[in-house]
This record gives structure tokens, C-alpha cells and sequence, in this order.
């Protein structure tokens, strides 16, 4: 609450014990909650999805003073930024120690275990190459600071239908912003769709 105005270095200190081993966050089903990675090490964003069931994207709250929405989005497909410019900040598989975030529970609780993480050291939030997919990230951006981000990610095990864990849903609309989604079964709120192995016929309504 006694954080200065203008932009300021913040040293803080952390406390307590690393953890290890399984641990577990009981939730209500069905619920968003905001959980972080709970280890001294990275956890790896993909094995947490499918070791939990987790069907809907993972949200990480990123909010600016600019119009954009408060939150980049990942899928096994990928990451979505909602910043422009220099303060893109796109996820990737590798959630950094620390690291808070929002998911849809599919049970009663979510866990975390020793299974899930890394020894990756890259930042949170820069894209990694993976070669059995076929990713293009589309940016709208405007003189007066808008900014929207999408993605269209060709990987076999998609389709041209909504996939759970693949596609992902605006999460949040900004109240003086700019969204740009894809469209699929007449949705068109998907900041992240995934589809099948690519063509050159293919058209992705926008």
C-alpha cells in the first residue's frame, strides 16, 4: 500500500521452506482459483494441465495501465500476450518459481508433484521453439496504445472443432479495448485455437 507512484525497484524478502514432494490444493469443481507454483524449481505448464484433467487455458494476470485485457492466456497450443510493444509477454510450458496463475478446477483439488518439474531456467514468459507444432501469432496494435494478441497453432492432435486444453477463451473484456479472436463453431471469443496439421487452403475466420 505504500508503493511509490512512479516506477520504483521493490526489494523484498522471502521466507519459509522450499517445497517438495506432492502438493495438494483442495478447491470446489468447477471454480476458477489462483494457485502458483509451489516449487524451488520450474513446473512444467503442459503436465500440470493433463495431470490434472485441466480443459480450459491457464490465465496469468498481467494487468497495465493501458486498455488492454488484464490477462495473457496459455493452452498446450501456446501462449497469448495482452501487452504490445516492448512489454510483450507471451507464456510458454515453463512457469517460473513463484509464478501465481488462474485454472479452472475439473475436480476437487488441484495437485502439484515432483513429476511436473524442470530443470528449464529460461524466463516465464518467452516462446520456445517446438517442432511438432506449427504456431502464428497475429498482433493488432494502434497509435493510442491498443493491443490485441491471437493465436492459430497446427498440431496433430487438433481440429477444426473446440478441443479442451487447446483452444482458449478471451478470458477477461477490456473495458476500452481492442480483442481480436478467432471464430469456431460460431464462438468468437478464442484468443488461442488449435487446428490440424496445416494446408495452404486453409481460411481462419477472424
Amino acid at each position: 500500500n505504500t508503493h511509490p507512484t512512479v516506477p520504483t525497484i521493490w526489494s523484498s524478502t522471502f521466507k519459509g521452506f522450499p517445497n517438495n514432494g506432492d502438493v495438494s490444493i483442495p478447491v470446489t469443481l468447477d471454480t476458477y482459483n489462483a494457485v502458483g507454483n509451489p516449487y524451488p524449481s520450474v513446473l512444467d505448464a503442459d503436465i500440470f494441465m493433463s495431470s490434472n484433467g485441466i480443459t480450459d487455458p491457464i490465465y496469468f494476470w498481467r494487468k497495465t495501465n493501458g486498455t488492454g485485457t488484464s490477462y495473457a492466456t496459455y493452452t498446450i497450443s501456446g501462449g497469448v500476450a495482452n501487452t504490445g510493444g516492448g512489454s510483450a509477454l507471451v507464456p510458454t510450458p515453463n512457469i517460473q518459481i513463484g509464478q501465481g496463475f488462474l485454472v479452472k478446477s475439473t475436480s476437487n483439488s488441484i495437485n502439484f508433484a515432483n513429476s511436473m518439474r524442470v530443470s528449464n531456467n529460461d524466463n516465464l514468459f518467452f516462446r520456445g521453439n517446438n517442432s511438432s507444432k506449427s504456431r502464428i501469432w497475429l498482433d493488432l496494435t494502434g497509435n493510442n496504445g491498443l493491443f490485441a494478441q491471437t493465436l492459430i497453432a497446427y498440431m496433430h492432435n487438433a481440429t477444426s472443432g473446440i478441443d479442451p486444453a487447446i483452444d482458449g477463451k478471451l478470458f477477461d473484456e477490456p473495458l476500452n479495448g481492442a480483442t481480436l479472436t478467432s471464430i469456431i463453431n460460431n464462438e468468437d471469443n478464442f484468443v488461442i485455437q488449435g487446428k490440424g496439421d496445416f494446408m495452404n487452403t486453409d481460411i481462419v475466420p477472424l
